[in-house]
């Protein structure tokens, strides 16, 4: 993998667009809302349905992370939510991929991580 995108021979012979990947793997990225305001990240494939459904992974459509809920609810909406391990191949694949990592919702998934641990830290 290290190196396969930096040559353009390897995305033509391959027909690989970088960009439909990334477009794909945002479209995965849980919508930020205020029912889902804690357990943000990315889903691990569209086989239940693609609830974004905008390619850019946010749910409002306009590319801006909503930010209004600032607190650490941790309400659940079931089968449209991040997963851990998901949503670190889904940030490692894009750094591969050359992203900037502009759109991920970075509040939501450190929001996501604080609703996994334990009250006693662990």
């Amino acid at each position: 993998m290290l190196g396969f995108f930096d040559s353009p021979e390897n995305l033509t012979r391959y027909s690989i667009d970088q960009n439909q990947i990334i477009e794909w793997i945002y479209s995965l990225q849980t919508p930020s809302h205020a029912e889902n305001p804690g357990l943000n990240g990315f889903k691990g494939g569209s086989f239940l349905g693609n609830i974004n459904g905008n390619g850019n992974g946010n749910g409002n459509g306009n590319g801006n992370v909503n930010t209004d809920q600032e607190e650490m609810t941790c309400t659940r909406v079931y089968y449209n939510q991040g997963h851990l391990a998901m949503t670190y191949s889904a940030l490692c694949t894009l750094i591969t991929l050359g992203d900037n990592l502009e759109r991920v919702n970075k509040k939501g998934i450190l929001k996501g991580l604080h609703c996994l641990q334990r009250d006693d830290g662990r």
